[in-house]
């Protein structure tokens, strides 16, 4: 009886160091055969691409991090300075009050803007920084219905994609609609065509009170109202 209970012993332990070797580990998983997430999923707060940087607010959130109020993005690159052009109402606020700076941020780096001049019928203004950093090229043909846009620079993969549906208007207040709604924080980002020249400033869909679109200010429309490109 003792020897039967020893053998039962050994073999169950063995049964138990086998199962342990051939147990996965869920730290081993492949990632990759879970299927890809959807770039129109993914926030399009996340994108940290070379020519975009955030605009900051002076609201502190919960964690005492200052608030992301939208983006602006490099559009032109001298030998010293880098001219960035976003949503003026990112701006305004504080503009009217007499406040000519705004502070920006790319991954860990905070950079203090100066705001040379503003388009305020067309909703832009044009920022200054300190240093030099890759420009994104602009478009000037005009989107038609149909086409294709990226929110977000090309390079990301946070970018949504979506079809133009309209461009109005020929004078000097024009607007890009597009099918994506573009929320409050995703305000002033590059919509861009296939070959990643911009072709707008986009604009939080709120603004125009209406659903399931998004707008944005042409480029050269953007670009005459304060001189630059």
């Amino acid at each position: 009886m003792v020897l039967v209970t020893g053998v039962l012993a050994v073999f169950g332990f063995g049964w138990f160091l086998a199962g342990r070797s051939v147990r996965p580990s869920a730290a081993v998983v492949p990632t990759t055969s879970a299927p890809p997430t959807s770039p129109a999923s993914q926030p399009a707060t996340a994108i940290r691409a070379p020519s975009t940087f955030e605009v900051l607010g002076n609201e502190m959130d919960v964690f005492g991090n200052r608030s992301l109020r939208g983006y602006a993005f490099v559009i032109h690159t001298g030998s010293q300075t880098s001219d960035l052009l976003t949503d003026y109402y990112l701006v305004a606020q504080t503009y009217m009050q007499g406040v000519d700076t705004v502070d920006l941020q790319r991954g860990d780096q905070t950079f203090t803007a100066k705001v040379v001049a503003v388009g305020s019928d067309c909703h832009v203004a044009l920022l200054r920084i300190s240093g030099t950093y890759p420009s994104l090229p602009i478009s000037v043909a005009t989107p038609k219905a149909g086409d294709t846009v990226t929110v977000g620079e090309a390079t990301s993969i946070t970018a949504r994609h979506a079809a133009v549906v309209a461009y109005s208007g020929t004078g000097e207040v024009s607007h890009l609609t597009f099918s994506v709604e573009v929320s409050n924080v995703d305000d002033g980002l590059p919509v861009l065509n296939p070959a990643g020249r911009v072709v707008g400033i986009a604009e939080p869909t709120s603004l125009y009170r209406v659903s399931g679109a998004g707008f944005a200010v042409p480029i050269l429309q953007a670009c005459r109202a304060v001189g630059a490109c």
